[in-house]
């Protein structure tokens, strides 16, 4: 199993894009600030988060 990240992109305190890969994350995570620059919205860039979450691994049995 690959140990690869993912990206969840927030908008204040919701999850508004997940399970995103770094390629993915990139792209959204600019556009998001660009929209929230130039759209009129109650939401500013200062609204945005993210996280970077490591997918757990599944650990082999060795106790046999």
């Amino acid at each position: 199993m690959s140990s690869s990240k993912v990206y969840h992109i927030y908008l204040k305190d919701e999850c508004v894009l997940h399970s995103l890969d770094e390629k993915n994350f990139r792209s959204s995570w600019s556009t998001l600030q660009n929209l929230v620059g130039l759209v009129k919205t109650d939401y500013t860039t200062d609204d945005l988060s993210y996280e970077v979450v490591f997918p757990l691994q599944e650990r082999e049995d060795i106790s046999n």
